[in-house]
């Protein structure tokens, strides 16, 4: 659902971009990402299925520049303008994409989950 029409990519292999998903949104659970180190990061199944999403999105932004709006949020995002007649980047496009994406697939359990991870690797911070 995610996919179709929140982003309205219409992809052939709808099984991979799920599988990617996954693989990228258990990856905010992952001690992998709490360290940050980068070059073992880029090399991580995560990071390639984000590359992966990110690529499709990619796609789906070159599409619609050519082709014209239709009805994804996507679009919207790409074409809309505020008051001053200014748009969103297209990293800005893709970054609340993949934003929407996380929203929509992650569970209130699972970032509960993670805020008290966090609470308790910084203690200071609940203060």
């Amino acid at each position: 659902i995610v996919q179709r029409q929140l982003l309205g990519l219409n992809l052939p292999n709808v099984d991979a971009f799920r599988e990617k998903l996954k693989i990228w949104t258990k990856a905010f659970f992952s001690i992998l990402t709490l360290i940050n180190i980068p070059w073992l990061v880029t090399r991580s199944a995560p990071y390639k299925a984000k590359v992966y999403i990110e690529t499709q999105l990619e796609a789906k932004i070159d599409s619609l520049l050519k082709h014209g709006p239709d009805d994804s949020i996507i679009s919207n995002m790409l074409f809309a303008t505020d008051e001053n007649a200014t748009k969103l980047t297209r990293e800005q496009v893709i970054e609340n994409s993949l934003l929407l994406v996380l929203a929509g697939a992650e569970t209130s359990a699972g970032t509960l989950t993670l805020a008290m991870l966090l609470l308790g690797l910084h203690p200071n911070k609940y203060h």
